[in-house]
């Protein structure tokens, strides 16, 4: 009797903990299709805003603070696509594109890209940032495609006076003087 309630107890705690599993594997794999479809919202929302011009004076429909706007234009973007957590606007915050790094970080949503490579696991939907945290020099875009070979197409507000899809190599891109720091997840 006691080997049958044992082997009994055992089936038991196997398939709970199988359940689980499987309970966990469904779940992660529907937060991924939320993130994916909500990534698509971003890059639909940037991808609606190529060739946008701005006005004299930097001033722009991003915001209405007229200054250099990559920062105003990712923010919008992410906004616009229902992007939970969003960095402050405003100088100092979010209109400066190195700030984007230092709040990503301090959110954990920073992913770094190591310096000579084109690592840091870039997605579609992201922030790509470049220059230094603390530094004026520098630029912020959104990352909407991620190709085979690493390299990024991108949708930057404030390239040419105007909204911008370009494709960068991460390894080797430069931006107002910046080099690609790093990239910073959104949370939906």
């Amino acid at each position: 009797m006691r080997s049958i309630k044992k082997a009994f107890t055992v089936g038991v705690l196997s398939a709970v903990v199988s359940a689980l599993l499987l309970g966990s594997s469904a779940a992660t794999a529907a937060t991924e299709e939320v993130e994916i479809a909500a990534a698509a919202d971003v890059v639909r929302v940037a991808t609606a805003e190529v060739g946008y011009k701005e006005r004299a004076n930097n001033c722009n429909k991003y915001s209405s603070d007229c200054a250099a706007w990559c920062g105003m234009f990712a923010r919008w973007v992410w906004n616009k696509a229902g992007v939970k957590k969003l960095p402050p606007a405003g100088y100092g915050k979010a209109w400066v594109a190195t700030y984007w790094a230092k709040w990503g970080d301090d959110n954990n949503l920073l992913k770094r890209r190591p310096a000579g490579t084109r690592g840091g696991s870039p997605k579609a939907g992201d922030a790509i940032v470049y220059g230094n945290p603390g530094s004026l020099n520098g630029h912020v875009g959104i990352v909407v495609k991620v190709h085979a070979d690493g390299k990024l197409t991108t949708i930057d507000g404030n390239i040419s006076d105007k909204v911008t899809k370009r494709t960068i190599d991460p390894k080797t891109a430069t931006s107002n003087g910046g080099a690609v720091y790093g990239y910073v997840k959104p949370t939906f």
